[in-house]
């Protein structure tokens, strides 16, 4: 279970780094130690997203509320905890669909430390304002997955639809009503499903 304090913890490191070699040796350090199923979760909040870019719901709030002034964070906050807040807000709807979300919102909040809802308020406002562009969260998930240099020019040109090995690469249209995942949300795809030959046991 990946804790939100974690990626909190994470965000201010990356954000006080100067170097973008030691920014992307924190990211790729912490997807390394990710379970399967919290990657895309992980990658989409660095990315400054409440939802994969191929998923086409919004939040349709302003901001975080505060929580309120007797709250105190009970049991740590998970990321899987906030995708399940930022899913019922998102389908949320109908005659009193402003007040439930930020109920539902305000719910979070409590739970959730200062820094934790720092981070939270950047990501529903899209800036993680750390330095962190895209293209180096796509090196860190190369570098996560054990890539080096060829590695990770082999995923760019395949996540910009380039020829690989001399042979044309084809684009395939997205499917009606389908939104087809960037190229950050297809590297962390890769993560959470290594080659066979890579799930062995390290000594």
């Amino acid at each position: 279970m990946a804790l939100l304090s974690d990626l909190a913890m994470l965000r201010a490191r990356v954000a006080a780094s100067g170097s973008r070699l030691e920014k992307r040796r924190l990211v790729a350090e912490y997807l390394r130690e990710l379970p399967p199923e919290d990657l895309p979760r992980a990658v989409t909040y660095l990315s400054g997203r409440a939802f994969p870019a191929s998923d086409p719901r919004v939040l349709n709030v302003r901001s975080l509320p505060a929580p309120a002034a007797t709250a105190s964070p009970a049991t740590p906050l998970a990321l899987a905890d906030v995708a399940r807040a930022f899913g019922d807000v998102a389908e949320t709807g109908g005659a009193g669909a402003r007040r439930l979300r930020e109920s539902r919102l305000r719910e979070l909040a409590e739970r959730a430390s200062e820094a934790e809802r720092d981070l939270l308020q950047r990501v529903i406002y899209g800036e993680m304002r750390m330095g962190l562009s895209e293209g180096l969260v796509l090196e860190a998930i190369a570098e996560a997955r054990g890539h080096r240099r060829g590695g990770r020019r082999r995923l760019r040109g395949s996540a910009a639809g380039r020829p690989r090995h001399g042979r044309p690469h084809r684009r395939r249209r997205p499917r009606p009503g389908r939104r087809r995942a960037g190229p950050v949300g297809r590297a962390a795809a890769r993560v959470r499903s290594p080659p066979a030959h890579a799930c062995g046991d390290r000594r």
